[in-house]
């Protein structure tokens, strides 16, 4: 997608945008009363910039040419200095009302004041229209730094544009600096139905390795992606995220994390009904329960592609009676189908068993899970567990 295209999709949005973010316009108006200040100071130059505005950008009303052009006149002969006069001129300039070249007295109005959000949004129609991706994108990041309004305006246009190669180019260094407005632009990002794949996209030419928010926004997004069921996205954002540390892969189960974030591609632990959990240095768990019906301890997901496997669990009980039991279960994502059972053995000792299982076709992410037997006894049952193993037999 051009970038003229794609950010020129502004263009019909541009007037409506300028309306929107001179929200703070339409509150100067109501409390500081410009025509009530004209009357008691006719040569007020801030009251005459603020009718000027009101003649030209006062959404759902015709554009008054002349009394915009009267007014600035009036407020430049005071306050010459005052970015939106300057920008105003410009405006005018451009919709031919005055003789004047429209991008110098609207770039002028720009280096007054990198707050005048109409002359940001004037620029980066501007520099679309003629094809400039950096500057146009300069002018993106000074409106998203310097107006709140400016968000609601922009990042949707932004987002239409980010199929174009050189667009995401562009824009990658400036979130790799982190901007003020990062943290609202991956989230909206995110929120769009039909654009997780620009997120994972753009997260995998950004900093996303390198910690601090966008670590945060990446579990986070991984997260999101998993409950709305896109794994395809959630295990491609994850696999970029962590390539060494966290691959998936058949024969690899990572072990328990002493470190919980949510991310379901590593452990999540559930302690609750009498259930606890304690995750340890060298990666084991300890978990027990004294009470309740059991229930899930720890869970995870996985990719294993279609072939035979075998679950290995290697387990110790530490305390309990034996008719208090644990398992492991591997299950689809896909319609929650079991592919694979291990209970833990019976014996005090520590013990390994093993079971053969197939993930079939269309079943390409599974839940393991580690779950506790409904609790039979009134002593407290405790095990330790090593880290699974699935081992690829064919």
């Amino acid at each position: 997608m051009n970038i003229g295209k794609a950010v020129g999709l502004a263009a019909a949005a541009i007037g409506m945008a300028i309306f929107a973010g001179t929200a703070a316009i339409g509150t100067v108006f109501a409390t500081a009363n410009p025509g009530t200040s004209i009357a008691v100071a006719p040569n007020n130059g801030f009251a005459h910039a603020a009718l000027a505005d009101a003649a030209l950008l006062t959404p759902g009303k015709k554009p008054d040419y002349q009394a915009a052009r009267e007014h600035t006149f009036k407020a430049l002969a005071t306050e010459p200095g005052i970015a939106r006069n300057v920008r105003t001129l410009g405006l005018l300039a451009a919709d031919g009302k005055i003789a004047g070249d429209s991008a110098r007295l609207i770039g002028l109005a720009h280096r007054l004041s990198k707050r005048d959000l109409p002359a940001s949004l004037w620029l980066i129609e501007h520099y679309s229209a003629k094809g400039d991706v950096q500057r146009t994108l300069d002018h993106y990041d000074i409106a998203l730094r310097t107006s709140e309004d400016s968000e609601a305006i922009l990042f949707p246009v932004l987002f239409l544009a980010l199929g174009d190669d050189e667009i995401v180019a562009a824009l990658v260094p400036k979130l790799n600096r982190n901007p003020l407005w990062a943290h609202a632009f991956w989230r909206k990002l995110l929120a769009e139905p039909k654009l997780p794949r620009l997120f994972v996209r753009l997260a995998e030419q950004s900093r996303f390795r390198e910690g601090g928010y966008s670590k945060d926004f990446a579990n986070w997004g991984i997260t999101k992606l998993v409950s709305e069921a896109r794994l395809n996205d959630a295990y491609r954002l994850f696999a970029y995220r962590e390539p060494r540390a966290y691959a998936i892969s058949a024969g690899t189960i990572h072990g328990f994390d002493r470190h919980f974030d949510g991310v379901s591609f590593r452990w999540q632990y559930h302690a609750e009904g009498g259930r606890y959990v304690e995750p340890q240095s060298d990666r084991s768990l300890i978990f027990g329960q004294d009470s309740g019906d059991g229930g899930l301890i720890a869970r995870k997901l996985v990719r294993l592609p279609p072939g035979q496997y075998r679950l290995v669990v290697t387990s110790e009980r530490v305390a309990g009676d034996a008719n208090d039991n644990a398992r492991f279960e591997l299950l689809c994502d896909t319609g929650r189908r079991r592919v694979a059972l291990v209970p833990f053995a019976t014996r005090r000792d520590r013990s390994t068993v093993s079971t053969r299982f197939e993930i079939p076709t269309g079943c390409a992410y599974q839940w393991l899970d580690l779950l506790a037997d409904r609790h039979m006894t009134p002593q407290t049952t405790e095990f330790v567990v090593q880290p699974p193993r699935i081992e690829r037999v064919r």
